[in-house]
């Protein structure tokens, strides 16, 4: 999914770069709209609608869970849509208004607003993966301090249970932050990793232990 975002992405920003020479251009000459500015308009607004429509489901499907980034990458595609109706408005104003030289100012502000909230959206995905991986690794390690010794008297079943889902979901943490250490080639973001996945280690041997 997170593939897909980055392709549509890609895709969106190349089509704005396109309408924003072409909508510059035609601003410094004041010209009057040629008939390839809707279509222009078009295609980007329709890439706009697919990503924001994937966006959304990457939030819904791969961010369940985590409540915070699920928020984040939701309302940043909403900033998209917005954005989107924006620039249909911009376009419509521009073709009615007897005013073109207002009519193309909007529209240049349009499609760099247009702009502005892909390259958010484009920050908040590839920040989600990261930020998810942290709020796991703090939620193991609360896991494992939620670990008592008391409840194995009381319930040794539940307690032996516990002890064995946290400490593997430990373990397999540990070791996909070990492995996103490898693919990261930033030395800071490396390190943070590895730290964390050092702190999950010996709470998760101690109770295997």
């Amino acid at each position: 999914m997170m593939t897909t975002v980055e392709q549509v992405i890609e895709a969106l920003s190349e089509s704005i770069s396109q309408l924003m020479v072409m909508v510059i251009a035609l601003q410094e000459k004041n010209s009057q709209p040629p008939p390839q500015l809707p279509q222009g308009v078009g295609i980007v607004s329709n890439a706009a609608q697919v990503l924001s429509n994937v966006a959304k489901s990457l939030a819904e499907t791969e961010y369940r869970e985590y409540e915070n980034i699920k928020h984040k990458i939701i309302a940043g595609a909403v900033n998209v849509d917005r954005a989107e109706a924006q620039l249909q408005s911009s376009l419509q104003e521009l073709m009615a208004t007897p005013d073109r030289a207002k009519g193309w100012t909007g529209l240049v502000h349009a499609v760099k607003e247009m702009s502005g909230e892909t390259i958010r959206l484009l920050q908040i995905v590839y920040g989600a993966d990261k930020e998810r991986m942290y709020e796991a690794a703090e939620r193991a390690k609360a896991a494992l301090a939620n670990v008592h010794g008391g409840d194995a008297r009381t319930a040794p079943r539940d307690f032996a249970g516990a002890v064995s889902e946290s400490a593997t979901k430990a373990k397999q943490l540990a070791e996909y932050l070990r492995g996103k250490a490898q693919e990261t080639e930033a030395p800071l973001q490396r390190e943070q990793l590895l730290a964390m996945s050092r702190e999950l280690d010996p709470g998760a041997d101690k109770l295997i232990a």
